[in-house]
């Protein structure tokens, strides 16, 4: 059963909430709007203010079916106050939880991977390390960062989409790549074609590719590209048997 009503993923974890941001792709941030609202309560008591949460740690050991979980949908892992051995702890977590795929997306993969290189963790395959990128500039900026992990799985989160992308040179080293427009209000639409330059790009690469919304109010409507939906994952870890449908292959269709 899912647990969030994110497309690619099944359930939420976060053992720390708050961030702030670092780049345009922040500026309409839902997580930012969602703690902000409720600043005071029990699960945001400093709103979008950093909060190491540990009673959450050991959450995933609790589940026990197995899940796709993304790892701090309401903050950033490797975001620069959060000590170094609250991140083992949640390495640790997610080492003895093996059953679980973890999701882990920041926009500092810089220190990501400064952190895991300090650490000397373990990146098994069921630890899928992602970055975000909004536009090419911080595409080069981001994505060598995280191409320089060893890590089995990497994959890119282009959301929110705010301009055309050339991964070429980047694809032979991902795994998995989603895109997406910006939702809400202040949404800053995407033009469809950079979408499928996205999908293209993927497509060639024999990388899977995901389309997470177009550019609809709603996070999550809009979701077919050219007639379909595009819903791929990459084929690792201890969840890759049940993502193995045909409609979860990697395209093959001829490009549009």
């Amino acid at each position: 059963m899912k647990g969030t009503k994110i497309e690619w993923t099944d359930h939420t974890w976060n053992p720390v909430t708050g961030c702030d941001q670092v780049s345009p792709g922040c500026d309409n941030c839902y997580a930012m709007k969602i703690a902000e609202q409720k600043r005071g309560t029990l699960a945001f008591p400093n709103g979008f203010g950093l909060t190491l949460r540990p009673h959450k740690l050991l959450d995933p050991i609790k589940w026990k079916t197995p899940s796709m979980i993304f790892v701090n949908s309401m903050s950033d892992l490797f975001h620069r106050e959060i000590p170094l051995d609250y991140i083992a702890q949640v390495w640790d977590t997610m080492l003895r939880a093996d059953h679980h795929i973890y999701q882990i997306l920041t926009k500092r993969p810089h220190r990501m991977a400064h952190i895991l290189r300090t650490l000397e963790v373990p990146i098994p395959e069921h630890i899928w390390l992602g970055t975000s990128v909004e536009n090419q500039t911080f595409a080069d900026s981001r994505i060598p960062a995280l191409l320089s992990i060893p890590a089995p799985v990497r994959f890119l989160s282009a959301e929110p989409l705010l301009g055309p992308l050339d991964l070429s040179r980047y694809l032979p080293g991902l795994h998995w790549t989603i895109d997406g427009g910006e939702s809400g209000p202040h949404r800053r639409p995407a033009n469809p074609d950079w979408f499928r330059a996205v999908r293209d790009q993927c497509i060639m690469a024999g990388v899977p590719y995901l389309h997470k919304q177009g550019n609809a109010f709603r996070s999550g409507q809009d979701r077919e590209l050219d007639g379909r939906t595009w819903d791929d994952y990459p084929n690792f870890g201890p969840q890759a048997a049940r993502r193995d449908s045909p409609q979860n292959q990697p395209a093959q269709a001829a490009l549009i």
